[in-house]
C-alpha cells in the first residue's frame, strides 16, 4: 500500500502537466508582456528624476526638522516636528520601497512607479520651496 502512494502522486501529476510548457498559464503571460525582465538602462534613467526629487524632498525635510519654530512638516509620516533620525529613516525606506516595487514589476507596468513618484515629490519639493524649506548645506 505504501508503495502505490508515491506512484499515484507521480501519475497525477504527469497526467496534470501541460503537453507543451507554452500551453502553461505562466507562459502565457510570459508572452503578453507580463513576464519579469531585469530593468534596462532605459527604465533606470526613467526613474531616476523620480529618485532624485525625492532626495530633494528628504533634504527640504531635514531643513525643516532643523528649524521647528520656523516650519512645519506636513507628511504624516513625519509629524508636525520630525527628527532628523526619523527624516533620514523614513526617506531611505521610501527609496528602498519604491526601487524594491519598480524592480519586482514586469517591464509592461514598471513605468506607473516613477510616473506616481514623480508626481507626488514634485508637488511635495514645490509645496517645501513655497513655504520656504532650504536646500542647506
Amino acid at each position: 500500500m505504501k508503495a502505490s502512494i508515491p506512484i499515484s502522486i507521480v501519475a497525477v501529476l504527469t497526467v496534470g502537466a501541460p503537453a507543451r510548457a507554452e500551453e502553461s498559464l505562466g507562459m502565457r503571460y510570459v508572452h503578453m508582456g507580463w513576464g519579469w525582465e531585469a530593468p534596462t538602462l532605459g527604465e533606470v534613467a526613467f526613474l531616476a528624476p523620480a529618485q532624485i526629487l525625492l532626495a530633494l524632498d528628504v533634504w527640504q525635510t531635514l531643513d525643516i526638522a532643523r528649524h521647528p519654530k520656523e516650519s512645519r512638516e506636513t507628511n504624516p509620516w513625519m509629524g508636525p516636528h520630525p527628527s532628523e533620525r526619523r527624516v533620514l529613516l523614513v526617506g531611505l525606506g521610501t527609496v528602498a520601497a519604491t526601487t524594491g516595487i519598480w524592480v519586482a514589476l514586469p517591464p509592461k507596468v514598471r513605468w506607473i512607479v516613477p510616473v506616481a513618484l514623480g508626481s507626488v515629490e514634485v508637488a511635495a519639493v514645490t509645496h517645501n520651496f513655497q513655504m520656504g524649506a532650504k536646500l542647506g548645506f
